[in-house]
């Protein structure tokens, strides 16, 4: 029975009774139900195959995933047009069948990129201009590799200039939180996978309140209906999915690593003089936590070392304080990095201004212009004025959604903010590593399970320490946000901040700190969305987004994504976030209208 809660869905027919040996119930069931993909414990006998090829449309295939012990399979498969055969040994997973589910969707995605392939337009001959829409952290590292690989790069931004104004409320996610990001190869990943179990909480994050271990700053009846739809597909969304998704999410943060390292070789006055710290230790709250994150990051290839609890203290004196109020059960020393982002894409904006192109603030986009046929042929910005180039990349954040209007991606973005909490770090024995912690208290089995904690410093140059958690769904307009909202938000950065640094907590207090808050754009999928669609003479729009918090970690990939599609190329971010990949999925069984079967087949 957990099985079946686990795999069967809209699109996934389960017929225990059917007999493989019987070739008139096997043939017609597959015949009947247009199915794509097999999974059974044998293969079927030839002759249900031969009977299956010769009842359906030429363009209809057929994978057969047999799942089995490799010993016992044994069989060599026949030889059927449009009939492919895969295999999943049971010796050597622990999920057999939901590794099978995973393989069918990832062969769905094999169709979906041969098909993309072939659709590529070509790039425009000579032009090489190109209008960024968004002026975050991900179009700013999309920019960073355009102008280096000869495009002229206009990037347009709503907000005001950031060098110029200190108004936080007025922007978006990257300038509106502090000035702290930390590159970890699972940021971002599909925040709602907790592994296999169903349990009455699984899916459930958007039914209740932050304060009744939900994500929701509102009740759940005072949303709209657009935003309700949105709820429905993060619950449609089947477990073995969403690990699958899970996966791919991570495998992005993968391919930036080492992106990143070599942006920092080839450009190191990028990362001079802004908090860069290498490396990241993982803290955990409790040995359950820890035991449980050492197998997840050991799985993604992230540890560097274990660290012993008995000598942590004097290897990084910061965390003593934490340690003996016995808030760290287990630590880990693992793959990743911390900088200042603030300061950090104030050099990227010279940079990419250096290099022929250019920042335009306060320039919003109201509109994006089609022709008849429906092509992109320009953007409308503040309310009159025509920007046309050659070629588009938008990149809404969670503020967007307006312009998305007639694009695949449209309603697919919602605002889940996240607080910051900075205190001072007054004491003679500085926070030297960033720290993702697993935390225990409130809310922790909901909206705020994790923390970043980021060294850094203030505008005067003296040492700070960023705390940042929290997970509160807003909505799809995350414009019309009150402060009010996030109050049941508050306790987990205060509560974290008292916990492992409780010296410079009270400083804080007595500074009467403020919180601040940024706004996150997320998907129901917990995938990125990456959309291509044609613009006038050749060109090509792009839609990059839905990062949900992990835009600075991979935006590497995104900007190596944007190039592949400019030049004609391929990219796995192309299928693996394209907007529609979950619903393509789950349409997989309808996609050829079931034959008329002639009276001596039924």
């Amino acid at each position: 029975m957990e099985l079946q809660r686990l795999i069967i869905g809209a699109n996934v027919v389960y017929n225990p009774d059917c007999n493989l040996d019987n070739y008139d119930s096997l043939g017609t069931f597959l015949i009947t139900t247009c199915s794509n993909v097999l999974l059974a414990r044998t293969i079927p006998a030839i002759e249900v195959l031969r009977r299956w090829r010769s009842n359906m449309p030429q363009e209809q295939s057929l994978a057969v995933i047999c799942i089995n012990d490799s010993r016992v399979i044994g069989a060599t498969p026949p030889c059927i047009a449009g009939v492919s055969f895969h295999w999943i040994d049971t010796k050597e997973t622990e999920h057999p069948e939901i590794q099978a589910m995973q393989l069918a969707e990832s062969l769905q995605h094999a169709q979906d990129e041969s098909a993309s392939h072939r659709e590529t337009p070509k790039s425009v001959a000579g032009d090489q201009s190109v209008t960024l829409v968004g002026g975050g952290i991900v179009n700013m590292i999309t920019a960073y590799y355009l102008v280096n690989a000869g495009y002229k790069v206009t990037v347009l931004e709503g907000a005001s200039d950031p060098s110029a104004s200190d108004n936080w409320r007025r922007q978006g996610c990257t300038f509106g939180g502090r000035d702290a990001r930390v590159f970890s190869l699972n940021e971002g990943r599909q925040h709602l996978f907790k592994g296999y179990q169903h349990t009455s909480a699984t899916n459930t994050q958007f039914t209740r309140r932050v304060g009744d271990g939900g994500w929701l700053t509102r009740s759940p009846n005072e949303h709209d209906a657009i935003t309700r739809d949105w709820f429905e597909e993060t619950q449609r969304l089947p477990l073995w999915l969403a690990g699958r998704f899970d996966q791919d999410i991570i495998s992005f943060n993968q391919e930036s690593a080492p992106l990143w390292r070599k942006m920092m070789a080839d450009s190191p006055e990028l990362f001079e003089e802004i908090g860069f710290k290498d490396g990241l230790l993982r803290l955990y709250a409790t040995s359950e936590l820890y035991h449980q994150g050492r197998v997840k990051e050991a799985e993604i290839g992230s540890i560097i070392r274990e660290l012993d609890l008995d000598t942590l203290g004097d290897e990084f004196p910061s965390l003593r304080d934490g340690l003996e109020a016995g808030n760290i059960a287990g630590a880990l020393d693992v793959v990743g990095f911390s900088l200042n982002v603030h300061k950090f894409s104030q050099k990227l904006i010279k940079y990419i201004t250096s290099r022929g192109s250019k920042f335009e603030w306060e320039v919003k986009v109201t509109k994006v212009f089609r022709d008849r046929k429906g092509h992109i042929s320009g953007l409308q910005v503040n309310d009159n004025e025509i920007i046309r180039s050659a070629h588009y990349v938008i990149s809404p954040g969670a503020y967007g959604n307006r312009i998305l209007s007639g694009f695949r991606s449209e309603n697919k973005i919602a605002g889940v903010a996240g607080l910051w909490l900075t205190i001072p770090d007054y004491t003679e024995v500085k926070l030297d590593r960033p720290l993702k912690i697993c935390r225990k208290g409130f809310a922790a089995d909901g909206a705020a399970e994790g923390a970043n904690i980021i060294g850094g410093t203030d505008t005067h140059g003296k040492p700070i320490i960023h705390v940042s958690s929290g997970h509160g769904f807003i909505n799809l307009d995350p414009a019309k946000l009150n402060d009010e909202q996030l109050n049941e938000l508050h306790p987990v950065v205060h509560e974290t901040a008292q916990q492992y640094f409780p010296k410079q907590y009270l400083r804080a207090q007595e500074q009467a700190t403020k919180i601040r808050f940024c706004v996150r754009p997320w998907t129901p999928t917990g995938l990125g969305l990456f959309e291509v669609t044609p613009s006038v003479n050749g060109g090509k729009a792009i839609v990059t987004g839905g990062h949900n918090t992990g835009g600075f970690a991979l935006s590497p990939s995104v900007g190596q994504a944007v190039l592949a599609a400019l030049s004609g190329q391929q990219h796995r971010m192309h299928t693996l976030y394209d907007p529609d990949r979950f619903a393509n999925f789950l349409g997989a069984s309808e996609s050829v209208s079931p034959p008329v079967l002639a009276e001596a087949d039924v």
